[in-house]
């Protein structure tokens, strides 16, 4: 998560949207930046509504309430396909770091996808959906920017317009490439099964002109993901 007091705006990591580059790449524009720890650099929109929003109202006054606060938001399948990939990755093989729970690599995409879609996946792909990210304390995502990954130099010229320069982003924590990856079944199925996180994605694509999705249309959003087994 970020925050820039000067170029009034926020801009919180969703998980496997470039977050590690993004950080990199923003934080020398702004004051606050949580990105070392995991447990930091992922805060939500309802987390920033509850516990960093309070702190800068206090401390830099009520114009904190007005900073734009963009996120990115990724195509559900093509996003777990990405945590796929990263938890194949060598420093957490076998060879390597011996049992590591997060290790992917001795399973095929479409185990992982599968357990990804149970009511109590394993841990290795118990994964808090995207919507649950984009929602506020009202279980809505009003006041929220959100940018498909897809349109990624949309985002960059929005936040390059608020700080007033143009951004260049660094390559950062990179999953490995793979030859094989989701099928046009997987996303059928995904349509049904991912339902609150396409709800979302859906909106935010219809209006590429858009500058970014200001988040009226997702309300009340289910607080969990429908399942297929």
């Amino acid at each position: 998560m970020l925050v820039s007091t000067k170029h009034k705006f926020a801009f919180l990591s969703n998980r496997k949207c470039a977050s590690s580059s993004l950080i990199e790449s923003l934080g020398p524009y702004c004051d606050i930046t949580m990105g070392r720890d995991h447990r930091l650099r992922h805060l939500s929109f309802g987390d920033y509504q509850k516990h960093v929003l309070p702190l800068l109202v206090e401390k830099v006054g009520g114009e904190a309430r007005d900073y734009q606060v963009f996120c990115l938001f990724r195509e559900p399948v093509d996003w777990l396909f990405s945590w796929y990939r990263f938890r194949t990755r060598e420093e957490i093989s076998p060879t390597v770091t011996p049992n590591h729970w997060e290790y992917t690599g001795n399973i095929s995409w479409s185990e992982f996808l599968d357990e990804c879609l149970k009511e109590r996946p394993a841990a290795f792909a118990d994964l808090p959906p995207q919507h649950h990210f984009v929602q506020g304390m009202d279980g809505t995502s009003d006041g929220l920017t959100i940018f498909p990954y897809e349109e990624f130099d949309r985002f960059l010229e929005a936040i390059s317009a608020r700080i007033g320069e143009p951004v260049d982003v660094v390559n950062w924590n990179v999953s490995p490439k793979l030859q094989d990856g989701p099928t046009k079944a997987d996303y059928r199925r995904c349509r049904k099964a991912l339902a609150a996180d396409y709800q979302i994605y859906d909106a935010i694509r219809k209006n590429p002109e858009a500058p970014g999705f200001v988040g009226k249309v997702v309300s009340k959003i289910k607080k969990t993901i429908p399942t297929q087994t």
